[in-house]
């Protein structure tokens, strides 16, 4: 279940365009998602659309942009949030900062997938509608994905010692985050009964097992 509107868009006509394409294509995949239809839950014109974006395309891949950049907010956020509520253990030894670290990136992705699950939601609806042609929206949600993925190479590595003779653990690592949030998403969707909370737990032990295994 997405969100029902972005919230750092304007409220004028193409902020109206950009949230009910969002909603729309939310519910309707890409294909589902037709100018006409925009314009009528936008409450505008069909001309003044094309005054605002040249093509569908160009406003899916702006929804895109602009939803991904709210996740990114609300990922960061909860980052800053677990650290002013746990503290710094910079100081602690390595094992202890890594299940510190482990544990906000479990709590991160837990807001992202389940508290503010628009984009992920979004993207995987539209990169999977194998009914559309090699869109700019496709493009940017792939590129969004290498964003992530390196995102998340990042926070690995802060986690570990110096690579060494593992310099592809934290990217392998990064891949399978990702392919575990793709299918939580997807779980939930069609599972009402999935416990996304045991599965979770189930990732922080996983991750840290692994981190672990690595700095001692």
């Amino acid at each position: 279940m997405t969100e029902k509107a972005l919230r750092t868009v304007d409220s004028g006509a193409r902020g109206k365009i950009l949230t009910a394409a969002f909603e729309i294509a939310s519910q309707r995949g890409y294909d589902g998602t037709t100018i006409a239809l925009i314009a009528k839950r936008a409450g505008v014109k069909v001309g003044s659309i094309y005054w605002q974006f040249a093509s569908k395309d160009q406003i899916i891949a702006e929804v895109i942009a602009v939803s991904y950049d709210e996740w990114r907010l609300d990922w960061n956020s909860a980052g800053e949030e677990w650290t002013s509520v746990k503290g710094e253990l910079a100081s602690c030894d390595a094992v202890r900062r890594m299940r510190w670290g482990v544990d906000r990136m479990v709590y991160q992705i837990r807001h992202g997938l389940l508290e503010t699950p628009a984009f992920w939601t979004l993207s995987l609806m539209l990169i999977m509608d194998q009914r559309s042609i090699e869109t700019t929206a496709r493009r940017r949600i792939r590129q969004i994905r290498v964003d992530a993925h390196t995102e998340l190479v990042r926070q690995l590595a802060e986690l570990l010692p110096t690579p060494g003779d593992r310099p592809l653990l934290e990217a392998s690592l990064a891949r399978i985050i990702m392919a575990w949030c793709d299918g939580l998403v997807i779980a939930k969707h069609f599972d009402d009964s999935f416990d996304s909370e045991r599965s979770l737990r189930l990732l922080a032990r996983g991750i840290g097992e692994v981190v672990e295994s690595a700095v001692l």
